[in-house]
């Protein structure tokens, strides 16, 4: 078969709305953008002067937690952006490339 009959076309378009409206109801945006947060209100350690004065624990702990904060947000994000891809700005214009009246704009719309 060339090409896709109608059921399936429709199968499709409805597997993908299931999956935006799990993507809406998980909330992996709004985690993405706490794990952002958290990823910024990690304190940085700046050795001056002794090594002593270093915690290699708590470094490599918020070494890891780094890691693991990014990684989540990245996989969050790629999810998003697998089944609600970004929008692309089109840029209308009137007659001749000039700007578009609002009336006859609204009077192609009834």
């Amino acid at each position: 078969m060339v090409g896709k009959t109608v059921r399936e076309t429709a199968m499709r378009a409805e597997r993908q709305e299931n999956h935006r409206k799990k993507l809406s109801e998980g909330q992996h945006l709004r985690q993405a953008i706490v794990n952002i947060e958290k990823i910024e209100n990690l304190e940085v350690v700046v050795a001056r002067g002794d090594k002593d004065d270093i915690d290699y624990k708590d470094l490599q702990l918020k070494q890891f937690t780094l890691s693991k904060l990014k990684t989540a947000t990245d996989l969050r994000l790629k999810l998003v952006d697998k089944y609600l891809p970004n929008l692309k700005a089109i840029e209308h214009t009137g007659e001749g490339g000039g700007s578009i009246k609002i009336e006859d704009w609204l009077d192609q719309l009834e």
